[in-house]
């Protein structure tokens, strides 16, 4: 339990004031908890922002695969219609990991941004690869 109120604690740091305006302390006061089982956790806030960027993309892509499998024998353009009403129900549902992926794949954290870029350009080559690949209609 303390490791999801730190994640969800700093979930909203980290969409709010960003990276560098979150800090260790900040955090774990939200959550209630110590600096040490933060430590106890998270070896780093940097082990804890990767995990929580992980975490909202497994959403995302369990989300994605759930309708485009759902919705493989309809018309691409349904599909299509299909995949966008998941993207806004995924956003009302889970607004503040929406909110986290948008943020920060547009505006990485400084310290952060290769590793950022590269780990979001990697997500998107694997849905490519695995969804759109096999969905030529998306092409």
């Amino acid at each position: 339990m303390s490791k999801q109120g730190i994640k969800e604690a700093a979930l909203e740091f980290f969409n709010v004031r960003g990276y560098e305006g979150a800090s260790v302390r900040d955090i774990t006061k939200a959550a209630g908890l110590s600096t040490s089982t933060f430590y106890s956790h998270y070896p780093s806030k940097e082990a804890l922002y990767f995990d929580i960027l992980e975490g909202c993309l497994e959403e995302l892509s369990v989300l994605m695969d759930v309708v485009l499998d759902d919705s493989a024998k309809l018309s691409a353009e349904e599909r299509l219609f299909a995949l966008v009403s998941s993207r806004v129900r995924f956003f009302y549902e889970h607004h503040s990991h929406y909110l986290f992926i948008i943020r920060n794949g547009i505006f990485p954290p400084a310290p952060l941004q290769d590793r950022v870029s590269l780990r979001i350009r990697e997500w998107e080559e694997y849905i490519f690869k695995n969804k759109a690949k096999s969905d030529s209609e998306f092409l």
